[in-house]
């Protein structure tokens, strides 16, 4: 049996005067890969923020392996994570140096060892078959490798739903398979 990772229940969301969500609700399982499409402003980045907190919901429920969440709650902090068009990279610093920038780790300890960075980095991007040197400096990735450098950043950050907004505009066809055969690897690994 397939587990619920997220469920959204008769989610409304009003800006101004205009109703951009309307009873919308939807289910996601684990390693399930769902696409969302909608015209130019229908509500679909709008859903996205409000999956990851940074906007707040008229009316609805959010349930998260089968727990409501509030508003409020900090319980999908780093759950689901949001890559827009742009990833969030700093181009001058390598691979490693983007997914382990400092910063705090799901298990609240400190990551300081170099080597450590380094190894951890080639495993994950070994495991889904991405040929990156973890030394490598993003500007010389190509679009399609730093868009999957994010997406690793956000998994080893523990996310296990994540969420691209408008990619395909970016990415031609050979790019957007290329995508498609990683996100299935990540998804065999439960993300």
């Amino acid at each position: 049996m397939r587990n619920e990772i997220l469920r959204v229940s008769h989610l409304y969301k009003k800006i101004g005067d205009t109703l951009i969500l309307n009873d919308f609700s939807m289910n996601l399982y684990e390693g399930e890969i769902l696409g969302i499409m909608g015209l130019r402003d229908s509500g679909k980045s709008l859903l996205f923020r409000i999956l990851t907190g940074d906007e707040e919901l008229d009316k609805g429920t959010l349930f998260f392996n089968e727990t409501k969440v509030s508003q409020y709650s900090s319980l999908l902090t780093n759950k689901i994570a949001l890559i827009t068009k742009k990833p969030l990279l700093e181009k001058n610093m390598t691979v490693t140096d983007n997914i382990f920038h400092i910063r705090r780790h799901r298990h609240h300890q400190f990551w300081i060892r170099e080597k450590s960075y380094y190894l951890q980095t080639k495993e994950q991007l070994n495991k889904i078959s991405i040929n990156i040197n973890p030394n490598s400096k993003v500007e010389d990735l190509t679009r399609i490798e730093c868009y999957m450098v994010e997406i690793i950043k956000k998994y080893i950050m523990g996310a296990k739903i994540i969420l691209l907004d408008d990619f395909s505009q970016e990415f031609n066809t050979n790019e957007i398979a290329q995508l498609y055969v990683w996100l299935k690897k990540l998804s065999a690994l439960g993300i």
